[in-house]
């Protein structure tokens, strides 16, 4: 007898983590903007204070943080971290207007949000549509700012199997909302599974592939590529 397959019944693992038990002083990341690299030992630290620091905010499960940023390990740092907690990250288009990005926030309802100190004039836009609870601000090239500050002083959350169902909210994008208001599209840990096996057969992907991050990554063809390399 087959038994059926439920995605709420399987547990996704932290990839990041695992890559650590791996290849932990292969390069996980680097950027190039600031020229910061990190192996997967590395990597797996840092993600583990951004969420530590999440948490100290309160962050709980089921909680969505948003990003307004220009590319930069910061996004994906932040994304990483969402999900070893439990929380899933929300990609803002930072091309939209104060107003519309308004809509995609009072819809989607984040408890956070990171944003590149370059968008700042946007971002106070937005805080003055909005009741988002926290404002953390970066400067996307690693310098000091709030939020390196904050991250800085944490002990990292070690996790290697999360408590996240293959069904659960990983990502929330949303469509441009060219036939009426943008629409919330959710992706879950199942979908970016997937997408990882797909990239890797598809593109004939390897432990020495490098992927560029030519693409926005609030843009779900940037993110797929740099999440799941």
């Amino acid at each position: 007898m087959v038994t059926p397959y439920k995605p709420e019944s399987r547990k996704s693992v932290d990839w990041i983590q695992h890559h650590r038990s791996v290849s932990p002083d292969a390069n996980a990341q680097l950027d190039l903007a600031s020229g910061r690299q990190l192996t997967y030992k590395q990597l797996d630290e840092r993600v583990g204070r951004v969420a530590s620091y999440l948490l100290q905010l309160g962050i709980e499960r089921g909680e969505r943080v948003a990003y307004l940023a220009i590319n930069s390990t910061d996004v994906t740092d932040l994304i990483f971290a969402c999900w070893r907690n439990g929380a899933s990250a929300l990609a803002l288009n930072i091309r939209l207007t104060a107003a519309e990005l308004a809509f995609i926030v009072s819809d989607a309802r984040p408890s956070a949000i990171l944003v590149d100190a370059e968008l700042s004039s946007l971002a106070s836009e937005l805080e003055a549509e909005s009741d988002i609870k926290h404002w953390i601000y970066t400067d996307g090239l690693g310098g000091p700012s709030p939020f390196e500050d904050s991250v800085a002083g944490q002990s990292p959350l070690v996790c290697f199997e999360t408590n996240n169902a293959f069904g659960d909210e990983a990502l929330l994008m949303y469509s441009s909302g060219t036939t009426g208001k943008p629409k919330g599209v959710i992706i879950s840990h199942e979908m970016m599974m997937f997408a990882g096996i797909n990239g890797q057969t598809g593109f004939n992907m390897n432990r020495s592939t490098v992927s560029l991050a030519v693409m926005p990554l609030f843009h779900i063809g940037g993110l797929i590529m740099v999440t799941n390399a």
